[in-house]
């Protein structure tokens, strides 16, 4: 692909698909991403944009290198009018792919039981939205025991919906993320692997608490309209939502 792009990588390597946002520390309030101002591209530019983002998407990332799945949910959602910003973070990407040219995943035996481990970043996007991921792996029947096993998916999305705290994010990835595990978790019975109540793992206590209904919700009623249908799934029995840090 580098090859058929014609990308020149440039010095020095590049070790990260994205440009670190500098922290500026002992500071109690971070700058937001500035707003990109930058020219709009041209025809053939964004006929090239489109192009490598759905070249790596689609097959690449998706499949074995997750580490770039981010920062292509973020292009993503740029390409629809990409700017020279754009086409910058896309030169970016591809410098990541040649100094990282041989990306492995490795998986190992397990129990074939469907695990997800969920997580999300509040206001971390643009327009104050923000952005959630999961890592879908098959481990061994202990409900809570995490056995490191190479993913069959990872997701990233960025939320359209502004949530207006960092609970609601994080409960929201798991209502995400408990909605893509059910086609999966039909196959591998059809495949004649029978599996438990589907393990959810989130690092948020209070989501555990509200999902569980062992936290009373009190400010949070916007959740009920949206994303009750994980409620209903648990107290179906058809998933466990449980804590563990991040």
């Amino acid at each position: 692909m580098l090859h058929k792009y014609h990308h020149n990588p440039s010095n020095p390597a590049q070790y990260s698909p994205y440009p670190h946002q500098q922290i500026i520390y002992c500071q109690k309030v971070q700058k937001p991403t500035p707003i990109d101002n930058t020219p709009d591209l041209n025809e053939k530019d964004k006929k090239y944009v489109k192009r490598v983002i759905g070249a790596l998407t689609d097959s690449y990332a998706r499949a074995i290198d997750c580490i770039m799945v981010v920062t292509l949910s973020k292009l993503s959602h740029m390409q629809s009018k990409p700017t020279h910003l754009t086409l910058q973070l896309i030169q970016h990407l591809l410098d990541y792919c040649a100094t990282n040219p041989n990306a492995t995943i490795c998986y190992k035996p397990s129990d074939m039981i469907l695990k997800i481990h969920s997580d999300a970043s509040y206001l971390s996007e643009s327009k104050a939205r923000s952005q959630c991921g999961s890592h879908f792996y098959l481990g061994t029947k202990s409900i809570q025991k995490y056995t490191p096993n190479g993913a069959i998916l990872n997701t990233t999305n960025i939320l359209q919906t502004v949530v207006t705290s960092a609970v609601e994010v994080e409960y929201v990835s798991l209502y995400v993320n408990a909605k893509t595990g059910i086609p999966m978790q039909h196959i591998l019975i059809e495949m004649g692997h029978p599996q438990p109540s589907m393990p959810l793992q989130t690092d948020n206590t209070t989501a555990v608490g509200i999902t569980n209904d062992t936290i009373k919700q009190k400010y949070n009623k916007a959740l009920d309209m949206r994303w009750y249908w994980l409620k209903d799934q648990i107290q179906l029995k058809r998933y466990e939502v449980y804590f563990k840090p991040g």
